[in-house]
């Protein structure tokens, strides 16, 4: 079936399967037929003739891979028969055209976005804080303190209390009782209520450029700040410059024109060498963002035809889905765990970290990750691992994320009891979670737990376990 398979470009003699697919299936792509000789998963590749030893691999219209193998047509293709190979860059050397598919049956589709002035239509409606200059990054932090927090967009503060209780007993000269102090567990200080409900949110951004450097380096900053600011998604922007930087706000505009001659969105612009103090600059902007905001709050999901809709993908390397799928190195993996001391031991303990071979030579050559060596993680690129002696478990990267896990939601202060479920997560997701659950009192209770209840860990397809939940309450998970 043509739903089952995928050829990117007439050009390829690799055919990408869209679900997975058995060793006999014959599948159909345009007029060729294909009967596989191998089983071949989901987001993988079969050869769509038959390659000798040396012969090219093509997807996208150009070269990927050499085959060090023969492989038949209708063969899966991995790393046992094909290496990576790419052509070098070269200026493009001939017209790109497409036919685009049938969208009639989408034509009266409508969703819920946010109308723009000059005519882009947003997903969502935030207010925007950058600098020109990275001298401004401690300002704007000042900023996403004040407005975070007041205005209902902050994170509930989960350990201040703990904090405040620490003080407490040190101001009144009971030193040892820190030592041995049980937290009350009480709620934290509510969320302040959202004032704008129109509003997703206020994104501040921090950066470590536009002072010194060359013109083309303000205008690639300022072109970047540029195309953030007229972004659909976003209502307007708030932007502090230092004054003496290359980067400069007339730059900003002009790169705001190049992109839309018609932009006539709120743009706050504020120079602190132009303001009487910075207290008098901050006292400004916090002003006129505001009063930014207030216009903002105006903007109503409206019906819009789905022909408005931008949809963007985050890239995945060579990956047959891009940015839909996960690393084909690593592929699909699934792991379940009834947590205890020596299931901890055994499954998980010895599961490391694992990255990317272009994120690892990135992080070196900037001096970072010195720590970082192919015994305490796994390294791959889009094809293969790199570390010598394999995995230490057939699932490392999967059981790696338990263990993230189990060391995140330790922060709880005790052992959780229930069911922990995550997909794709990280430690991101996890601290979410937490954060969430531990300010919804209502949620979970300090329970005495028989020894023998133990929390019960599972993981799906690209799917990461762990050992909590609440004892009762809503699923977080």
């Amino acid at each position: 079936m043509q739903t089952e398979v995928l050829k990117l470009d007439a050009r390829d003699n690799v055919v990408i399967a869209l679900a997975d697919l058995h060793q006999g299936q014959q599948v159909r792509v345009a007029d060729a037929v294909y009967s596989l000789q191998s089983n071949v998963a989901a987001k993988h590749k079969f050869a769509a003739e038959d390659l000798p030893v040396g012969a090219d691999v093509i997807m996208y219209g150009v070269l990927v891979g050499k085959a060090v193998k023969p492989v038949h047509k209708g063969e899966l293709l991995s790393t046992g028969n094909v290496r990576h190979q790419a052509t070098d860059f070269h200026e493009k050397s001939g017209a790109y055209s497409w036919d685009p598919p049938e969208v009639a049956q989408f034509k009266e589709r409508t969703f819920l976005g946010y109308q723009r002035s000059d005519g882009q239509v947003g997903t969502r409606n935030y207010w925007l804080v950058v600098p020109l200059v990275f001298c401004e990054n401690k300002n704007i932090n000042v900023l996403k303190q004040a407005f975070e927090e007041e205005l209902g967009f902050a994170a509930p503060q989960v350990y201040r209390q703990q904090v405040a209780e620490l003080a407490s007993l040190y101001q009144e000269g009971r030193i040892e009782q820190i030592k041995t102090h049980s937290f009350s567990g009480g709620s934290p200080r509510p969320r302040s209520a959202k004032f704008f409900s129109n509003v997703d949110g206020i994104k501040f951004l921090l950066h470590e450029g536009g002072c010194g450097g060359t013109r083309e380096d303000s205008n690639n900053l300022c072109g970047l700040i540029a195309g953030y600011i007229n972004h659909p998604n976003v209502a307007g922007a708030t932007v502090l410059s230092l004054g003496c930087q290359h980067a400069q706000m007339g730059i900003l505009r002009e790169q705001i024109n190049k992109r839309n001659p018609n932009f006539s969105k709120p743009l706050i612009m504020l120079e602190q060498q132009q303001s009487n103090s910075e207290f008098a600059m901050l006292s400004e902007a916090i002003r006129q963002t505001f009063l930014g905001l207030m216009e903002a709050n105006q903007c109503v999901r409206t019906p819009t035809p789905l022909s408005h809709l931008c949809v963007g993908l985050k890239c995945g390397g060579s990956d047959g889905f891009s940015g839909l799928s996960a690393n084909p190195a690593i592929g699909r993996q699934n792991f379940a765990l009834d947590l205890s001391a020596e299931s901890f031991r055994r499954d998980v303990s010895r599961a490391r970290t694992f990255g990317f071979m272009n994120e690892v030579a990135r992080l070196w050559n900037a001096g970072f990750a010195r720590g970082a060596s192919f015994e305490n993680t796994v390294v791959s690129d889009e094809a293969r691992l790199h570390n010598a002696e394999g995995l230490r478990y057939a699932d490392e990267c999967v059981r790696h994320k338990v263990l993230d896990v189990i060391g995140d939601l330790a922060l709880a202060g005790l052992p959780l009891l229930g069911a922990y479920r995550s997909s794709r997560g990280g430690h991101k997701l996890n601290h979410a979670v937490l954060t969430a659950l531990m300010a919804d009192r209502s949620a979970w209770r300090v329970v005495e737990a028989e020894p023998a209840r133990r929390p019960r860990v599972e993981a799906g397809a690209g799917m990461v376990g762990g050992m909590v939940a609440p004892a009762y309450g809503p699923d977080v998970s």
